[in-house]
Formats: C-alpha cells, sequence, structure tokens
C-alpha cells in the first residue's frame, strides 16, 4: 500500500515539474527547430519487470548525424553542437522523461533504464534491474555518469536498490539539482568512498547468500550478488 501511495506522489510529482519547466522545454524545442532538428528523440528501453517502453529526450545528435549537418553548414554546426552539449552537460536533455515518470514508465531516482542490446548483455542481473522501475536520474549519475565503468555503474546500481533511504534520496536530488545548474559536476575516482562501500555491500550480500532488491509493488526477492559476478 505505501509502494502505491509513493509512486502516485512520485507521478504527481512528476507532473507538477513538467509544469513547472514547461517554458524552458517549448524554449528548447524551438531552438531545435529553428535549427531544423526534430526535438525529441525517442528510443526503446527495457523497464520494470523487463518491459519495454519508449524513453523520451530532447534530440542532442542530428537526425542524419553530424558530418552530414556540418556539410550542409559548418558555421550552424558548431552552434548547434555548443548548444547540445550544455544540454548533455546539465543533463537538460531529460527532462522529457517526466512524462515517462508521469505515465509510470520511470521513478524520479532509480537506476538508468538500459537499451535491450545492454539488457540482453546482462542476462544474470534481469531479475535484478527488473525489481524497481528505472529512474531520471540515480546514484550513478550524480557520482561520475558516464565517466564510469559499466561495473562500478553496476555497484553504485545495486548499493542505491538495497540502501536507498531519505539521506540517499536527498544526496541525489541535491546533486541532480547542482549539475542542472551547471554548479559541478562529480567524477567518481576508483577509490572512492562511496564506490568503495558499494562494493562492501555486495560482496557481504554474497557472502550471506542474500539477495539484492525487493520488487517495489510484490516484495518479491531479487538477483543473488553472486549471480550478479560483483562478490568475487
Amino acid at each position: 500500500m505505501l509502494a502505491r501511495i509513493l509512486a502516485i506522489a512520485g507521478r504527481m510529482t512528476a507532473l507538477m515539474l513538467l509544469a513547472g519547466v514547461l517554458p524552458l522545454c517549448l524554449s528548447i524545442c524551438v531552438t531545435l527547430v529553428w535549427f531544423g532538428e526534430k526535438p525529441i528523440f525517442r528510443q526503446s528501453r527495457v523497464g520494470y519487470l523487463g518491459r519495454p517502453f519508449t524513453i523520451l529526450k530532447f534530440r542532442t545528435i542530428p537526425e542524419d548525424g553530424w558530418p552530414a549537418f556540418e556539410t550542409r553548414d559548418a558555421g550552424r554546426a558548431r552552434v548547434l553542437h555548443r548548444f547540445t552539449s550544455v544540454l548533455r552537460r546539465t543533463g537538460l536533455d531529460e527532462i522529457p522523461q517526466l512524462w515517462n515518470v508521469a505515465r509510470g514508465d520511470m521513478r524520479l531516482i532509480g537506476p538508468r533504464p538500459l537499451t535491450p542490446d545492454d539488457y540482453r548483455a546482462l542476462p544474470d542481473l534481469r531479475a535484478l534491474r527488473g525489481q524497481v522501475r528505472p529512474g531520471m536520474t540515480g546514484l550513478a549519475q550524480v557520482n561520475g555518469g558516464q565517466s564510469l565503468d559499466a561495473e562500478n555503474k553496476l555497484l553504485l546500481d545495486i548499493y542505491m536498490i538495497e540502501r536507498a533511504g531519505p539521506a540517499m534520496y536527498a544526496e541525489i536530488i541535491a546533486r541532480s539539482i547542482a549539475r542542472c545548474i551547471g554548479l559541478t559536476r562529480f567524477v567518481l575516482a576508483p577509490d572512492d568512498t562511496l564506490l568503495q562501500r558499494a562494493r562492501t555491500h555486495v560482496r557481504t550480500r554474497g557472502a550471506h547468500a542474500g539477495t539484492v532488491g525487493e520488487s517495489e509493488e510484490t516484495g518479491a526477492p531479487g538477483a543473488t550478488p553472486a549471480a550478479c559476478g560483483l562478490t568475487a
């Protein structure tokens, strides 16, 4: 019952946030259209319980690619590249995913949704990641993001799924806001304390033969850390 209430609250929050940033969304759309691009990029991702859904983003790569765009107009290409770089760096390209949250495909905070190819490449982790809905932002995204390799992202995802609480959520939200307004970017070194805690947590769970994560709706246990290949 509590999980249901929280899910509804999250969807209502997403709708209110979407209404609040609507002028910004319109400005971004108008700018992209001015450059001759379709503003919204759609891609298939894997969501809760392995169900596919269509994720929404602002387009940051020309539909026919950068080389073709630069051939048509090198000057406009440089301006568009700077504009889309800001969108990616600040995470503003993810704003349309508030609609995914409002629809119930995603949550505000959770592990990032995988593409079908990435999902199939991690067969032992399907049960684990499928126990919760994917999120717009998460622990890995505000502690290194794309600079992390797949294993370290996974460590932080598991740690977040298992240890998430008010303090962790507050930190993720604060860092996400800081990223959006351009205050700082967070890069996680391999020996970072948080990463070490995440690795220790997963190894401890493996040693106790426990399960990682529970279904957000059913409470069913997830996959074991040993099955994830992260206990060695």
